[in-house]
């Protein structure tokens, strides 16, 4: 993950209200575009590998992104 990503802020921006999902275009994984707790705009591409309860996900990387637009 980028330098300075704390687990915590990837967690946090992965299950805010606020995050949007997506396929990244590169990898064809999972992606997800939040907001960390520290006001940081990241985009965490990541596996699923327990969809079921208890969900279990793997972060593969995590970067900051620009701040979406209204």
């Amino acid at each position: 993950m980028e330098h300075g990503l704390r687990p915590e802020e990837v967690e946090s921006a992965l299950f805010a209200e606020n995050t949007t999902f997506d396929v990244s275009d590169s990898s064809g994984r999972p992606i997800a575009f939040g907001s960390t707790g520290t006001g940081r705009c990241i985009a965490v591409v990541f596996d699923v590998l327990n969809p079921a309860d208890p969900l279990v996900i793997r972060p593969i990387t995590a970067y900051d992104v620009p701040e979406p637009k209204e």
